[in-house]
């Protein structure tokens, strides 16, 4: 093998891990944006008070914020190829919570699972995307970032179009998003298993 082959076929396979990392991201932020897209459901159904928004708010920032760079310290210093769906994992258990949470104890456990879910993946991610930028490291973080805020941007259409008009436990129909996140994650920690 030559190495102008061995450089392209290197090229295709980060290129497709790149592309892989793009869509986990956007489904993951997709589904983080449910949350705050959700609170006037939940403000009208449990009859929650602006401070109890503002308690669900920080519950979910606190595990998908606070805890992100404690998980980027431990996957440091102990890569762990499988780490990315585990996180998911965490997300689709918050997001089925979520939809049938009919208490308020209920919803700040599932927000806080959908956020450590979120904090699992980000530092992993972006791990991997800087190890397949191949070099590129600024093409590489701009095509994780664009999933990231189609992500954002998508979550609330839509609960606009799935939840608002048929009723919040649609919410766990964001669950096959979760699932097929898991799906695209497969080789991407088989190629992060290689690397290691």
């Amino acid at each position: 093998m030559t190495q102008e082959t061995a450089h392209s076929q290197l090229s295709g396979t980060t290129f497709r891990i790149l592309i892989a990392l793009s869509m986990i991201h956007c489904m993951n932020d997709a589904l983080q944006s449910v949350i705050s897209a959700v609170y006037p459901i939940f403000k009208d159904d449990l009859m929650l008070s602006f401070g109890q928004i503002g308690l669900i708010t920080l519950v979910y920032q606190s595990s998908a914020s606070v805890f992100q760079p404690l998980t980027g310290l431990y996957f440091d210093k102990r890569p762990t190829p499988w780490s990315l769906p585990m996180g998911m994992l965490f997300t689709l258990i918050g997001m089925l919570t979520l939809a049938f949470a009919l208490t308020l104890p209920l919803v700040l456990v599932s927000v806080f699972l959908a956020g450590i879910g979120s904090s699992i993946l980000h530092p992993e991610a972006s791990r991997l995307t800087f190890l397949a930028s191949g070099g590129k490291r600024g093409l590489a973080q701009s095509l994780f970032q664009v999933g990231g805020n189609l992500g954002g941007s998508l979550g609330p259409l839509l609960v606009a179009l799935i939840v608002a008009p048929y009723g919040r436990q649609n919410i766990a129909l964001f669950s096959v998003m979760a699932f097929l996140a898991m799906l695209v994650m497969v080789p991407v920690c088989r190629w992060y298993k290689r690397r290691l």
